[in-house]
C-alpha cells in the first residue's frame, strides 16, 4: 500500500484539489479565495476535521477561511496494515490479488464492472466491524501523520462554527464494554472500567450507556474538542429540532432535514421529502441567516425584525452556545423563550465527561 501507484487518502486528496480550483478560479464567478468556507455534516464534517490538521497551518497551504462542522463523526484512524486485509480481501473477491505489484492490482481493479466492485467492497465491509470500518482515512505519514486529535491545531486565521443535535448518536447495545471496544478496540480494560463507572455515576442505565456514551465520544465531545482549540474564533450550537420524518427527537441529521427544506438523501441513494411547518421554515431561514453572515462576515448573526427576534450568538469562551429550536418545538426542559432558538449555558457535567474521553484519544485513534 507504498506503492507510489496507489496514493493512500484518495478521498481527501481529491477534495484538496478540488478546493485548490476554487482557490484558482473563485475570482471568475465574483468570489474571494480568501473568504472560502467548507461545510460538512457527519462524515462530511470529519472531512472538513481532517482539513482542520496541522497541514492547513501554512498560510500558503490554507485553502479556506472558515469551517462549519456539524456532527463531527470522530471515526478511528487505522494504520495502513489494517487496511491492506482490506483491500487485499475486496482484491481477492473480483480476481484481482495476485503477487506482483500494487499498481498491478490497481490497473485490474479497474477493469473490473463498477457494480461488481461496489458489490464487493460491500461484502468486504461484513467482515470488518468496530473501528475498523472500510475505506476511512489511514495514517499516511504524508496528509496525516497520526489520528486527527493530536494533529489537530487552532489554524491562525480560521474560525469555526461546530454543533450537534440533542440526540446525536452512533450506536447501541449492550453489554456496554464489549460495545465500546468494538469501536474503540486500543481502548484498555481499565479505560473501558473508568468509562463505565462515569456514566453509572450520571445515571444512566446499561440499556441506554453505550448509544449515550458513544454520541457523546464520536459527537458530542468533538464539539467541545474543536471549540476548545479555536476558542474566540469559535462558535458552537445545540440542534433542538425534529425532523419532519422522525418527529420524537432531534436525532443525527435532523439539522440538514431542516436547513434543506424538508428533503434528505437516504442510505441506499434515493430521496426523501417531508413538507416542514411553517414553523419549522422560521427556523430554517433563521438558521440559514446565522451561517450565511458567518461565511461572509465570520460573525454568525440574525437581524431582529419588527415580527421576529433572534439571540445574539455568543463565542465560545463565554461558556454559552445557541440552541436551534421552532417556535412551538423542541424536545427538552423549555428554557429562554419559550419554543424557539435561544442561548444556553453549556452543560458542565457533559464538558466533565468529555474530558475523560478526550483524555483517550491516542489510544482510541480518534
Amino acid at each position: 500500500m507504498t506503492d507510489p501507484e496507489a496514493v493512500l487518502n484518495a478521498g481527501i486528496h481529491d477534495q484538496r484539489l478540488a478546493l485548490k480550483f476554487i482557490q484558482k478560479h473563485i475570482h471568475s464567478f465574483g468570489g474571494d479565495p480568501d473568504k472560502v468556507t467548507i461545510m460538512g455534516q457527519s462524515a462530511g464534517a470529519g472531512a472538513v476535521g481532517l482539513h482542520l490538521t496541522a497541514r492547513s497551518a501554512n498560510p500558503a497551504d490554507r485553502l479556506f477561511r472558515r469551517a462549519v462542522v456539524q456532527s463531527w463523526y470522530r471515526s478511528p484512524f487505522a494504520l495502513p496494515a489494517a487496511r491492506k486485509k482490506q483491500w487485499g480481501t475486496v482484491a481477492s473477491s473480483v480476481g484481482c490479488l495476485t503477487n506482483s505489484s500494487v499498481a498491478h492490482t490497481l490497473e485490474c481493479l479497474r477493469t473490473v464492472n463498477p457494480v461488481r466492485l461496489m458489490q464487493a467492497a460491500d461484502d468486504g465491509k461484513r467482515q470488518y466491524g468496530g473501528s475498523l470500518w472500510t475505506w476511512l482515512p489511514v495514517i499516511d505519514n504524508a496528509l496525516f501523520k497520526s489520528n486527527p486529535a493530536s494533529i489537530l491545531n487552532a489554524i491562525p486565521g480560521v474560525d469555526v462554527i461546530v454543533g450537534h443535535t440533542t440526540a446525536d448518536s452512533a450506536s447501541g447495545g449492550t453489554p456496554f464494554e464489549a460495545v465500546v471496544n468494538a469501536t474503540y478496540p486500543g481502548l484498555t480494560s481499565s479505560d473501558l472500567k473508568t468509562l463505565k463507572a462515569m456514566y453509572v455515576d450520571a445515571g444512566i442505565t446499561e440499556e441506554n450507556m453505550a448509544t449515550f456514551g458513544l454520541g457523546e465520544a464520536v459527537f458530542r465531545c468533538g464539539t467541545h474538542f474543536l471549540a476548545n482549540l479555536y476558542g474566540p474564533r469559535a462558535h458552537t450550537y445545540r440542534w433542538d429540532e425534529p425532523d419532519p420524518a422522525n418527529p420524537a427527537l432531534a436525532g443525527h441529521s435532523s439539522d440538514n432535514y431542516i436547513l434543506y427544506e424538508g428533503s434528505r438523501t437516504l442510505s441506499n441513494g434515493t430521496g426523501e421529502f417531508h413538507a416542514l411547518t411553517s414553523a419549522q421554515r422560521g427556523l430554517s431561514d433563521e438558521a440559514i441567516t446565522y451561517f450565511t453572515s458567518f461565511y461572509a462576515t465570520a460573525e454568525p448573526k440574525a437581524a431582529n425584525t419588527s415580527s421576529s427576534s433572534h439571540p445574539v450568538w455568543p463565542a465560545h469562551p463565554s461558556g454559552k452556545r445557541i440552541v436551534f429550536r421552532a417556535e412551538g418545538g423542541g424536545t427538552g426542559e423549555i428554557q429562554g423563550t419559550p419554543g424557539a432558538s435561544f442561548i444556553e449555558e453549556l452543560d458542565k457535567e457533559e464538558i466533565a465527561r468529555c474530558k475523560v474521553w478526550n483524555s483517550m484519544v491516542d489510544r482510541a485513534g480518534m
